[in-house]
């Protein structure tokens, strides 16, 4: 297998020892590995030297066994005694970017028997490259690939935010004539606009006609400004290993800038502090204040939720409601109608006989009362009562028995006014059966007076229970006193 490593880094970190970009290369056992530290981690380059020589150490494509490896690698990472920073500003800038730690991405990779397998996190990949074909893992566009955030953070690995799903892992069958190409980020987003560079990429032979293709390309702003490493591997090539670096001396010149950049070797006036605490104090306010705002539009989609939850809750419960009101008011519009159609047929209502039911059952306990109070307010009341209902009876006794002897002497009457509008000759010829029917007069009048006799008796049985009743009322009204 021979392997050729291209690395350049970008114009703002000026020398090559501040370059992120880190790679491993075991020819003898097949493990080949690049990481990308980001730049707004906190010593991301050491953090992406130690993931690739710890995969060289220890290779291994199963996503649980790599997360393992992981957190070794994190513990070695946190154990390094980094410099502090004497200047003060510095110090507190360099503290907080100590606490979120440091990030990089990952692609590891064997080849044994023309068989590759890979694993990796993040926005790097490699291609596979034929003369009629180019494949690229584990991405397919330069859309994927600037899709995938899995960053590989020292922090996220303590906090255990580092799952198996953020890995890509596969395999490929070579076949004679492929050549592999590792790249990150800048330079495999150039690949994917133009893919028929790959073929003067591979073709490279030594490092100045690598550095004046990066050079041109980002001058002509064709090629994103930031570290590039490629490593190129050709399996049916015997075992050589090529780097193409930047000499040890080699620094890019100073641009200038408006942007002042703090060598924090040099001592500050007190002015120049001033001024960086001020800016400080800024940052951090506007820092809080986004935060607030990112909190309260939280609560906000929070309480949006909350209310629209409730404003379901509310409608479902209102629909029922009504629906129980229209039924209750059915039922009452119902009952109605039965009462309207039952007075039009004359017929009282069950309803209606239970009201007047109660009325007199309340009217009896009223007139007791009524009777009672009287009493009480005049005690001689109930004597001068008791004679008025005594006469009142004695008179209805008395009407009763006229009303008898009235009925038999009207009915005598009109007999004899029928025998005397009769001619002689009928009074001569019924004058015997006239005296053959005069016993059966006399029985009837003699009907008609018991008939009188049995009223007179009921009349006076009446009258002796309205006075036992009244006698019981006097006692019981006594008994209360």
């Amino acid at each position: 297998m021979e392997a050729k490593i291209f690395q350049l880094h970008k114009r703002t970190a000026e020398c090559f020892e501040n370059i992120q970009d880190k790679y491993s290369i075991d020819l003898q056992n097949g493990i080949y590995s690049i990481a990308d530290g980001a730049t707004q981690g906190y010593r991301s380059e050491i953090w992406a030297d130690i993931l690739v020589k710890g995969f060289q150490e220890n290779p291994d494509f199963n996503e649980n066994v790599l997360l393992n490896l992981l957190q070794n690698l994190e513990k070695e990472f946190s154990s390094i005694e980094f410099p502090e920073q004497t200047d003060p500003a510095l110090k507190v800038l360099d503290l907080r970017k100590r606490q979120e730690g440091a990030f990089s991405t990952f692609l590891g990779l064997s080849i044994q028997d023309q068989l590759v397998r890979f694993i990796s996190s993040g926005d790097v990949c490699f291609f596979i490259i034929s003369e009629n074909q180019v494949l690229s893992y584990p991405f397919n566009t330069i859309e994927a690939l600037d899709k995938d955030k899995g960053f590989i953070g020292t922090s996220r690995i303590k906090k255990g935010e580092i799952k198996p799903e953020l890995f890509n892992t596969g395999e490929i069958r070579l076949k004679p004539g492929h050549r592999l190409l590792l790249a990150t980020d800048a330079i495999a987003r150039y690949i994917f606009r133009n893919p028929h560079s790959l073929t003067a990429l591979t073709e490279l032979e030594n490092y100045e006609k690598f550095f004046d293709f990066i050079i041109k390309k980002w001058d002509a702003k064709e090629l994103e400004e930031d570290d590039i490493t490629l490593m190129i591997l050709e399996p049916e090539k015997a075992d050589r290993l090529t780097e193409f670096l930047p000499k040890a001396d080699f620094k890019f010149p100073k641009e200038d800038s408006n942007v002042v950049i703090i060598d924090p070797n040099n001592e500050l006036t007190p002015e120049e502090m001033k001024q960086i605490q001020q800016q400080l104090v800024q940052l951090s306010l506007q820092i809080t204040s986004l935060n607030q705002s990112l909190a309260s539009s939280q609560n906000e989609n929070r309480l949006r939720s909350e209310l629209e939850n409730l404003r379901k809750k509310l409608t479902a419960a209102l629909a029922v409601a009504t629906i129980s009101l229209l039924l209750a008011l059915s039922a009452l519009s119902f009952l109605l109608l039965k009462n309207l159609l039952i007075k039009k047929d004359g017929k009282p209502t069950e309803n209606t006989a239970t009201i007047e039911s109660v009325k007199e059952q309340n009217r009896v306990p009223a007139e007791n009362e009524r009777r009672e109070n009287s009493t009480t307010e005049n005690p001689g009341t109930i004597e001068y009562e008791s004679e008025i209902r005594e006469k009142e009876e004695t008179s209805k006794t008395e009407a009763a028995k006229t009303r008898s002897k009235d009925i038999v002497s009207e009915n005598n009457s009109t007999r004899r006014d029928g025998e005397k509008a009769k001619g002689p000759e009928e009074t001569n010829r019924k004058s015997t059966s006239t005296d053959e029917k005069k016993p059966a007069e006399k029985t009837e009048s003699k009907k008609g007076e018991e008939t009188a006799e049995k009223k007179t008796d009921v009349a006076t049985t009446a009258e002796s229970q309205k006075k036992e009743q009244s006698k019981q009322d006097n006692a019981e009204s006594e008994s209360k006193k």
